[in-house]
């Protein structure tokens, strides 16, 4: 509770711009720029300051930290991030692909932090040797191209039966299109016909869900997009009412009910950021912290595969790296 207690309090003070918090500086100014509500990043402040914590540092002692909020709301991004930059952080933490791409727009000497990286966004921040970032920005990635092979993969483990896969995308961005492009392909190989519907925002969420029902999918797979782990609990509320197995790579998905994901770890990746951070604030520059790109991970929610009325098969459960009963 006092990790929550101190993100929400820095929500109460003095308000720079729409979303933007300001407490009062101590040590080093560390700032947080978020793609999201302060609802749905609450687990991955949680787990910054639980990395913080390994450390032996604390907040108001080592550091001090102030947040910015879009909202879901993209438009805001570049100007909370110019906001954040006024205030001459030691560092920016950008949650996203997106938010590292306005941070990185905003300011080429602040050093930023972007815990998790989507590939091939992450290329183009840092160029194409991750040990030796080219700018100012480092980081973790979270998604990779063969994500979605990945989760076609375990789609077809999972329900071998199926045929017609439901596809969630936004209706704009070139990390998106990559995604497609190979889900395209790992879906031809496993003889699955995918079927698209792209979303234009939170609020088209419902509306795309409700349409891949109508066709008839028997399956949907969400990539690895900032904006289905921001609306991961409307995802979740609208597979409990439709009964259909949806595969994720979000693990905050299925520790929120969601039945399966295979991807990058957010609140892990938000945890061992704290480590970049502490090393950016005793000086390292970010050319030298390497971009860090840990293994995927298989989580299963076997209560939400009961409610659905999915059997997990065997050889699924035997490598699954985190089980929720």
């Amino acid at each position: 509770m006092m990790l929550r207690r101190s993100f929400l309090a820095s929500s109460a003070a003095a308000v720079l711009a729409p979303g933007l918090a300001q407490p009062q500086q101590v040590r080093a100014l560390v700032t947080f720029l978020w793609t999201q509500d302060q609802d749905a990043s609450l687990p991955l402040w949680d787990a910054f300051m639980a990395g913080a914590g390994d450390l032996g540092w604390s907040l108001g002692r080592e550091f001090t930290a102030e947040h910015a909020w879009s909202y879901g709301v993209d438009e805001q991004l570049p100007a909370l991030a110019r906001a954040l930059v006024r205030r001459a952080p030691v560092v920016i933490v950008a949650e996203a692909a997106r938010g590292a791409l306005v941070a990185a727009e905003a300011t080429s000497l602040i050093p930023i932090v972007a815990p998790t990286f989507a590939d091939p966004l992450a290329t183009q921040l840092v160029g194409t040797d991750f040990g030796h970032p080219k700018g100012n920005v480092t980081g973790i990635l979270v998604t990779a191209p063969n994500s979605v092979e990945k989760q076609l993969v375990l789609t077809k483990q999972l329900v071998p039966s199926a045929s017609r896969v439901g596809y969630l995308t936004e209706s704009a961005g070139a990390v998106g299109e990559e995604f497609w492009r190979v889900a395209t392909a790992a879906a031809s190989v496993l003889n699955l016909r995918l079927i698209r519907e792209d979303v234009a925002g939170a609020d088209d969420l419902a509306r795309a869900f409700g349409a891949l029902l109508a066709s008839g999918v028997e399956v949907i797979v969400v990539p690895p997009l900032a904006l289905f782990t921001a609306e991961r609990r409307q995802i979740v509320t609208m597979q409990r009412a439709s009964r259909l197995p949806v595969v994720s790579s979000s693990r905050l998905m299925v520790e929120e009910g969601g039945l399966a994901s295979v991807g990058g770890d957010n609140t892990a990746n938000y945890r061992k950021a704290a480590e970049l951070v502490a090393a950016v604030v005793k000086g390292v520059h970010p050319r030298d912290l390497p971009v860090l790109a840990p293994a995927p991970v298989l989580s299963l929610n076997l209560t939400t595969a009961r409610q659905i009325g999915l059997a997990i098969p065997a050889s699924v459960l035997a490598v699954a790296d985190v089980v929720i009963e």
